[in-house]
């Protein structure tokens, strides 16, 4: 049979749960009991066990995590939490409170210019060239060509339809 725990452990177990909050793997910590004794203990008493509480950091760690994300050489919310051993959603969360803009993940892909839509557009649909001629003719790469016919809003044409449009122009029409 397990040995009772002593009471004086037990006391202090309620009293750390009870004064300062602390959930039961911080409570194990500073007591030196296995978090399933303060469980037990907890249960025993019908004490409700409190979550873990996130660190609160002080106002020099926080303009620290804001001058390290938008100083002259900006680091990552990733980088920025390795450095301050946070985790990156905790940098990211000080930053709104401070009224931070939080840049999207990756950057994001870059705009492309309507008037570069128009021309694939009407190099597509009205002289009938292929994707490949497209990139050729513009300097694009296959995936390039691709993504700005998607994104023109034009159809994707069959091959019938490509020696259809072709014929018609090499014949003067």
């Amino acid at each position: 049979m397990p040995a009772k725990t002593d009471p004086a452990i037990e006391l202090e177990v309620l009293g750390l749960n009870r004064t300062r909050r602390y959930a039961p793997s911080q409570i194990a910590k500073a007591t030196g009991v296995s978090k399933s004794t303060v469980h037990r203990i907890l249960h025993r008493y019908g004490v409700k066990a409190f979550r873990a509480r996130p660190p609160v950091y002080t106002e020099e760690e926080e303009r620290e995590v804001a001058r390290l994300y938008t100083g002259p050489d900006p680091l990552s919310l990733q980088a920025i939490g390795e450095r301050m051993h946070m985790n990156m959603n905790t940098a990211a969360d000080i930053l709104r409170r401070r009224g931070v803009p939080v840049r999207s993940r990756g950057g994001g892909a870059p705009r492309i210019p309507d008037a570069e839509l128009d021309e694939v557009r009407r190099l597509y649909t009205e002289e009938g060239l292929t994707n490949r001629e497209i990139e050729q003719r513009l300097g694009l790469s296959r995936h390039q060509v691709q993504k700005r016919v998607e994104r023109s809003g034009v159809t994707r044409r069959t091959r019938a339809d490509s020696g259809a449009i072709r014929r018609s122009h090499r014949d003067g029409g």
